[in-house]
Order: C-alpha cells, then structure tokens, then sequence
C-alpha cells in the first residue's frame, strides 16, 4: 500500500499505516483481500463532513462506479495511471454480500489508488454522519487527495496527530542535557537565571522538551519571586 507523499512529507506515514493495520476484515465473503476496517471517531466525522461541504466527496456506489471509470479511461489517456492511494472508499456494515463483492471487482479494476475501508457503522448512521437524515447511504469516496490525506490523518486522533508531527526546526535529539534538568530542579532562582544565561541560547528554543523546560523553569522563577515579594 503507497500512501500519499503528504503523509510521509509531514512525518506521519507510519503512524496512519499503523492506525489502518490496526483492525483489518475480508473485503467480501470468501475473499483473500483484507481491508481496514474503521471506527467512527469525532475527528474522522469531522473530516466525512468537512468534505463533503467543499465538493470533495462522491455519495452512492453507481455514482462512486461512474466517476472513478471517467477517471480511469482520464489516467490512462495521459499515460498517468499509479498505484499510490489517491481515493478513499468507505463503506457500510451492512451490505448485501453481493455489494461486496463487487467492491472486490472494482478494486481489480482501479488498482491501489483506491484504497477501500470498511466503517463499523451501519448504511443510516453513514447518512447521518453527512447530514442526510433518515437516509441510507452505504458508500462514500474521497475523490480529492487533500481531502483523502485528511480523514486519513484524522485516524490518528488528535493527541497522536500532534505528538507525531515532527517540525522542521526540531531535532532528533529529545534528551535534555544533564546539566539543565539539574538546573531547573534546583528550587533557587538565581540557579535557574545563572544557567539560562550562561546558554542563551536556550531561551528561545523551538525544541519542544527544551520549551518544556523553559517554560518550567520560568514558573518557578516567578513562583519564588512571589514568595520573595509576600515575605
């Protein structure tokens, strides 16, 4: 499975093949492919929703069929065809084993671009999650690759999202020196102000366990000069 450049380009390929290995199912009965399957988390509705506000997502099989056909013969004239997910299919749990199958044929079909899904929620609470009451819907794609890269990282959760995303400024080191977190244990501001200014360069670091400790050693130099100024 190639997932989309965005995903490796922002450090979290790994993360989101995890969260799709995760929990697989056979696409139909019978069948030797396995496919994620997923749970409806707060976010992922978000980002369901979020796409179908801004014309990025294709509602009903016949329709989903249609488009990626069009797409296919489009891929194929300009000689551009890749197996690099680029669509995102996600379907009931409650459909006929003949709807299926067929999601098998259409797989054969388009190749690894379309990577399907299986959400672990019925066709009426699909149509709910889109703002379609009391409507069944079984399928859904994500036909834009923004919108794909999106509700993939969604699965990840929002406390995983931001812990995994590594900045271009940060480094690989995450061990703080020895020598600072002495420092900023030491219960005596003049220790905390001594150091940080014999490493100035500390003092606005975009590192986030040095910004950790900053902003702690900065609470306690206040704390104490409170307690100084009360006394």
């Amino acid at each position: 499975m190639d997932l989309p450049k965005q995903l490796k380009t922002d450090n979290l390929e790994s993360d989101v093949r995890a969260a799709l290995e995760k929990e697989s199912i056979p696409l139909c009965e019978g069948s030797q492919m396995l496919i994620p399957l997923l749970k409806m988390s707060p976010e992922l509705r978000k980002q369901i929703f979020y796409a179908k506000s801004i014309g990025e997502l294709t509602i009903g099989y016949e329709a989903i069929e249609k488009d990626l056909a069009n797409e296919r013969r489009g891929l194929e004239k300009a000689d551009g065809h890749s197996d690099r997910v680029s669509r995102l299919l996600m379907v009931s749990n409650d459909g006929s084993p003949r709807f299926y199958r067929e999601l098998e044929f259409l797989h054969r079909s388009q190749g690894g671009r379309v990577l399907i899904c299986r959400l672990d929620e019925n066709s009426l609470s699909l149509g709910n999650v889109l703002g379609l009451k009391h409507s069944q819907v079984k399928a859904v794609l994500l036909n834009r690759k923004t919108s794909v890269v999106n509700v993939l990282k969604s699965l990840l959760g929002v406390f995983l999202l931001l812990m995994a995303v590594k900045r271009s400024y940060c480094k690989t080191d995450l061990k703080a020196p020895r020598e600072r977190i002495v420092a900023v244990s030491v219960p005596d501001p003049e220790v905390v102000r001594t150091y940080f200014s014999a490493n100035p360069e500390l003092v606005w670091a975009s590192h986030r366990p040095r910004t950790r400790v900053r902003l702690a050693a900065l609470r306690r130099l206040e704390l104490f000069q409170n307690i100084s100024k009360a006394s």
